[in-house]
Formats: structure tokens, C-alpha cells, sequence
């Protein structure tokens, strides 16, 4: 057993290694492309917030405690750990729009980051050992609440308090951009932390099945305009969200809006589902007209009997990552829909628009397309986890792959591929490819030290 000497030496030399943990700010929740290279995020400007460095602190201990299995280490990680926590509440219960100023620029980004860090300590110590309650429903649309008798995806994880808490923090932030009249000069422009906590927000609700509150929509203070191409994603996958989290609510359409004979509710339901279906289509639609412009995204299959994608960087093979996953929500939002005709909509001539035939027919094309992108991504998980080798012949001119599926990923690798994989793997009609996405975001867990993620390869997981 660790003695607490020890746990300070290791808590020292995790701290030593702060820089790269803030690199890798992409685990789980907080994914980007940018911000190994972003001047903003520096290391020494946060760690100097002694907030900061408290949350931090809680979350290098609770790491050093689950590697290592030291029962000191956890009992002083979960004691910082509450501190930070009291402090936190007393911080984000003291800011509103009338003091917005004082969360402008660096000061914001503090309080997402401790944000971050609490919830990444949340979803650490989870044990394996305790039911995540995933039951497949949908909540409160534009939030947690009672949510609907379908059952509720709120309360399955700590962190989701968390979530909500950095939702608050943004909702101060935006109401102070617009107190300032839109204007979007000095002071209000977003940082990459609340972008990228926005990101993290929009995939909370989808885990959730929930919408985005409206506020939340506005690409404008987001700098979706920019023309950027993970902007550009981004305003998508707000679409994406509001898909889904329409899609889980589809089994009470009707039941609230006063009609009361069966005739009326089934064609309220019916109609509901055409809504929801068509909107799958244009969003599908939209993600491959994203798709084309970005042809500049190289990718080659290499490798003689298990072919993997080849890409030119790093940068690139995440982002063709983060679009199959939208890809594959769409499609299993689509699937969601047709299954609702068939099993919720009686008659011939179900929903008026879909007939039982023709759904089974569209049904199974949308499950060749979803199974096309889950092997798309699976060719691409090698590369991202730097398996994947070329070497080239001078002598020759050829390139030469070799694909060492034994070579251990480093954890800023694989946290890349959280987030696409925490999709894949809740998508119930990939079958054979579920499990091996399970599976691989299992082993991820343990690679990142994020105990939530080896739930996956247990019998209750998400379902998307």
C-alpha cells in the first residue's frame, strides 16, 4: 500500500506534468483540434488560479489513486475534492449578468475548466460496480426535470450536475454579450473553453436525449460565421441534438396536447414522425454537403488483411471521426423513427407518409449506410491511436504500412476517440461492431484512467 509520502511525491510529479494534461483537455467532453497549438491556453496563466489548481489537484490525486490502487490517495482525493466542490458552489452561486464583467475572457475560462475538472473527477472515481440507470428515454426537452414516462437519462451520472453547471456559467456569459447589444469586440469574444464547452454541452444533452435550451442555438456568439470547418460541424451538431432529443420524445407525441380520442393521437403521433424522419434526411444531407467540402481530408486504406485508414494528420483523422459520428446519429435517429412506425403506428398505410413495407425497405437502407460509416470509423481508430506506421522506399517510391496492434496508445490519443466512441457504442443495431466499439471504449478507459468508461463492456450502457 501507497503511504500519503508517496501520494504527495506522485501528485507532485503529476503536477509536473500539468502541460500536458491541459493539452489534452480533448478527453471525454471537451474534444478539439486546436488546442494543442492555442496560444490562449497556457499553462501557467491557469494553473495560477488557485481554484483551478484545487480542482486540479483532486482530480491528479483520484488518478494517481486508480492506477495505483491506493486507498490514502482516494480518501485525500475525495477530501480535496469536496472542498473545491463548497468552493465552487459559493463562486457560480455569486455571478449573474450584473456581474458578468468579472467572467469576461480568462476569468470565464476558469470557471469552465474547474467545471471540467470536477466533472472529469466525477467520471473518474465511478465504479464500475454501480448501475448507470440507462433505460433509454428521453428527458425534460429543453432540460432536466421529471421528463416523461419513457423513463429519464438524467441523474445517470454525477458529472451531468456538472454539465448543468457549466450550462449556468455559459448562460451568464451569453446574456452579458448581449446586454453589450450582439456586440462581439473585445471582451466578448468566445475563448476556445467556451466553445469547446458548448461542444461538451450539446454532447451531454445527446447522451441525455435531450434538446439544447435556445439560447444555446445562437451560432452568431459562437462564431459559427466564421467559415471554419469545425464551426461549421458544430452548428450541425446542434441539429444533431435537437434531432435526437426530438426523436426520444416521439413516443409521447399527442399525450399532452389535450386531444383525447385515440383517432386524434394517432395522427398527431404519425405526423410527429414525418417531422422528425424529414428532418433526419436534411441533416443527413447537410453532413454529406460538409463532407464534400472538405475533400482536403486524405484518407487511404492501407494494410493487407484488415484495412485501416491512412490520414495525413492527426488534425484530419479526428475530424472525419467527429463527422461519422454525426453521420451515425443521424442515421440512428432515422432508424428510431421507421421502428416507431412499426411498432407504435397500427394499421396499413401507418403514418400516412410510410407504410409498414415501405418502412421495413427504408429500414434496412439506412442500416447498410449506418454499418458503412461504423466500419468507416473502425478504420479509423487505429491511426488516431498511433498503431498505424508508414515507412517509405527511397529505392522503390512506395509507402509501406504496417499495423502494430499491440503498440499501447498514449492517453491524449486515446481520449480523442472518447467521444466517437462512446456513439458507436450505444448504437444497438450494429451487433457485431457494438461490441467490438464497447470493447475498445473499455480499454480506453483504462488507458485514460476514466472509470465511467469501462462501464461500456458491462450489460447497462447507453443507447443511442
Amino acid at each position: 500500500m501507497k503511504t500519503l509520502t508517496q501520494v504527495d511525491n506522485a501528485s507532485d510529479r503529476v503536477g509536473r506534468g500539468a502541460a500536458d494534461f491541459i493539452a489534452s483537455l480533448t478527453e471525454t467532453y471537451l474534444p478539439t483540434l486546436t488546442l494543442s497549438s492555442s496560444t490562449s491556453l497556457s499553462t501557467f496563466q491557469f494553473i495560477n488560479s488557485t481554484l483551478l489548481e484545487k480542482a486540479f489537484t483532486s482530480l491528479a490525486l483520484a488518478y494517481f489513486a486508480r492506477a495505483q490502487n491506493c486507498p490514502p490517495a482516494r480518501t485525500e482525493a475525495a477530501r480535496a475534492y469536496s472542498a473545491v466542490l463548497r468552493e465552487a458552489r459559493s463562486t457560480l452561486a455569486s455571478i449573474s449578468v450584473a456581474t458578468g464583467a468579472r467572467i469576461d475572457g480568462f476569468g470565464i475560462d476558469v470557471l469552465l475548466l474547474m467545471i471540467f475538472f470536477m466533472s472529469r473527477y466525477e467520471d473518474t472515481v465511478h465504479s464500475r460496480s454501480v448501475s448507470l440507470r440507462f433505460r433509454g428515454g428521453a428527458g425534460n426537452p429543453r432540460g432536466s426535470g421529471d421528463g416523461s414516462p419513457k423513463g429519464l437519462r438524467s441523474g445517470m451520472l454525477a458529472s451531468f450536475a456538472h454539465h448543468d453547471g457549466a450550462v449556468a456559467v455559459l448562460r451568464v456569459w451569453v446574456d452579458t454579450c448581449r446586454c453589450r447589444g450582439g456586440h462581439m469586440g473585445r471582451g466578448a469574444i468566445p475563448s476556445e473553453v467556451v466553445k469547446l464547452t458548448r461542444r461538451a454541452v450539446m454532447r451531454s444533452a445527446l447522451m441525455r436525449g435531450m434538446m439544447l435550451p435556445e439560447w444555446m442555438h445562437s451560432g452568431e456568439v459562437f462564431e459559427e460565421g466564421t467559415g471554419g470547418v469545425e464551426e461549421r460541424l458544430d452548428a450541425l451538431a446542434v441539429r444533431v441534438v435537437e434531432l435526437r432529443g426530438r426523436s426520444v420524445a416521439l413516443g409521447g407525441a399527442g399525450a399532452d396536447s389535450g386531444q383525447t380520442s385515440c383517432e386524434e393521437r394517432w395522427f398527431g403521433a404519425a405526423a410527429a414522425a414525418k417531422r422528425v424522419y424529414s428532418e433526419g434526411k436534411r441533416v443527413r444531407s447537410a453532413l454529406e454537403a460538409w463532407k464534400g467540402g472538405v475533400d482536403w481530408i486524405q484518407r487511404e486504406m492501407v494494410a493487407a488483411k484488415e484495412k485501416v485508414y491512412y490520414f495525413p494528420t492527426l488534425a484530419q483523422a479526428v475530424l472525419w471521426c467527429h463527422y461519422l459520428t454525426l453521420a451515425m446519429l443521424s442515421e440512428s435517429v432515422c432508424l428510431r423513427v421507421l421502428e416507431f412506425v412499426k411498432h407504435e403506428i397500427t394499421g396499413s398505410g401507418a403514418a400516412g407518409w410510410c407504410d409498414h413495407l415501405a418502412a421495413r425497405d427504408l429500414a434496412a437502407a439506412h442500416e447498410v449506410d449506418l454499418k458503412t460509416l461504423a466500419r468507416q470509423l473502425m478504420a479509423s481508430v487505429p491511426f488516431v491511436l498511433g498503431q498505424v506506421q508508414i515507412t517509405e522506399s527511397a529505392a522503390w517510391g512506395v509507402c509501406n504500412a504496417t499495423w502494430d496492434k499491440t503498440l499501447p496508445p498514449s492517453p491524449y490519443r486515446a481520449s480523442l476517440l472518447v467521444w466517437p466512441l462512446t456513439v458507436a457504442s450505444g448504437i444497438d443495431r450494429l451487433e457485431e461492431q457494438q461490441r467490438w466499439f464497447k470493447a475498445q471504449l473499455g480499454y480506453l478507459g483504462r488507458v485514460t484512467g476514466v472509470g465511467v468508461l469501462e462501464c461500456a463492456e458491462g450489460e447497462e450502457w447507453l443507447t443511442f
